[in-house]
């Protein structure tokens, strides 16, 4: 299984927010700005649950992601867009979760 999340309102190339394949994170070509700020939670994974935590959210994280899950085995995909928006303080810490639930051929989105 492959699961990537993206920014796609990004232009360049190098909008990887986090790529997990073959059981392993990813982070060759991670964005250097999400580098140690992401995480999976993979004993979820095989609950279809994708969701993605960002560590220390900065107002540059508000934005559009798209999480695409893949399943090379049986040419199964799915995937979602959402927008983040990022409210607060520049100097307050926080972290967020966004879920991304695969259930089978539908999914659901949740946001904290």
């Amino acid at each position: 299984m492959t699961v990537e999340w993206a920014r796609i309102d990004l232009y360049q190339t190098d909008n990887l927010v986090h790529l997990f394949e073959d059981y392993s994170d990813i982070t060759y070509h991670q964005r250097q700005s999400y580098r140690g700020r992401t995480a999976l939670f993979k004993e979820e994974l095989l609950r279809g649950n994708t969701s993605l935590k960002l560590s220390a959210v900065q107002p540059s994280d508000e934005g559009a992601y798209k999480c695409v899950v893949r399943d090379r085995k049986s040419k199964w995909y799915d995937d979602v867009t959402l927008y983040v928006k990022v409210k607060g303080k520049d100097d307050i810490k926080i972290n967020v979760t966004i879920t991304h639930i695969v259930y089978l051929n539908h999914c659901k989105t949740l946001l904290p």
